[in-house]
């Protein structure tokens, strides 16, 4: 009895394929129980052929030189070095009375273009200025000797083209935008600890910051806050040492 034979068609596609750079291999070693033409059952395999070494290596490389750029871009090297909010300048002095200790902080505040919109179009911004001092102790954790929160809200009145600062219960009118955030930037004369609560010649620590409070704006303005970083304003915690 004659052994069947393929077509002469099939036979011609079959030798071209096995002639195709890469062929597979694990689909090759399995011919003898293909069902039918082995090659044919690789044909799919075959059609998309293994880059190189060499061109992967060359494309990962391509790659990865892009991440760096993309990385240390000029505007991300902007956006690192001019940090919206930066606290230069903190100190505690003694009140003239001598019952308590003033906090002074300076800040060098600007808006994201997004808030500086905002504030322009009439929504109000109110920031809060936290600060805490501690007692070191090696032996437990350390003691809180106080913490206080001010409230500062800046606010753009349409009629009279004047940017307002409330602080402290009295209010001051600005022209300037500019010159509204010099003046949210400087506190003076917080009361911040009692006199009473601090041994001298001890050692304290304490850390200060300024963020923008959420939680005031219009209620629509709310969900956006929480959702997109053109919102977010705030400094690190800014530590500091005092020992009267």
């Amino acid at each position: 009895m004659q052994p069947a034979t393929l077509p002469r068609s099939t036979l011609r596609r079959d030798r071209a394929l096995q002639r195709a750079p890469f062929p597979p291999r694990e689909c090759l070693a399995a011919a003898p129980f293909a069902r039918q033409s082995p090659v044919r059952e690789c044909a799919s395999a075959a059609r998309a052929p293994v880059l190189p070494r060499r061109l992967w290596l060359r494309g990962a490389a391509v790659a990865l030189a892009a991440m760096v750029l993309i990385a240390h871009s000029p505007q991300d090297a902007r956006a690192q070095d001019g940090a919206p909010i930066d606290a230069f300048r903190i100190r505690l002095e003694p009140a003239v009375e001598g019952d308590a200790f003033m906090l002074w902080v300076d800040f060098t505040i600007t808006l994201p273009p997004r808030l500086e919109e905002a504030v322009s179009k009439g929504v109000p911004l109110s920031f809060l200025v936290e600060a805490e001092l501690f007692e070191p102790r090696w032996y437990w954790m350390d003691d809180k000797v106080a913490a206080s929160v001010q409230t500062y809200r800046l606010s753009f009145h349409a009629l009279s083209r004047q940017y307002r600062l409330h602080a402290n219960g009295q209010q001051y009118a600005f022209g300037d935008l500019a010159d509204a955030l010099a003046a949210l930037g400087k506190i003076r004369d917080w009361r911040f600890v009692e006199a009473e609560r601090i041994r001298y010649g001890k050692r304290y620590e304490g850390q200060v910051r300024i963020r923008l409070d959420p939680t005031q704006l219009p209620k629509p303005f709310q969900v956006t806050a929480l959702t997109s970083k053109d919102w977010t304003l705030q400094t690190e915690w800014k530590r500091f040492e005092f020992k009267p």
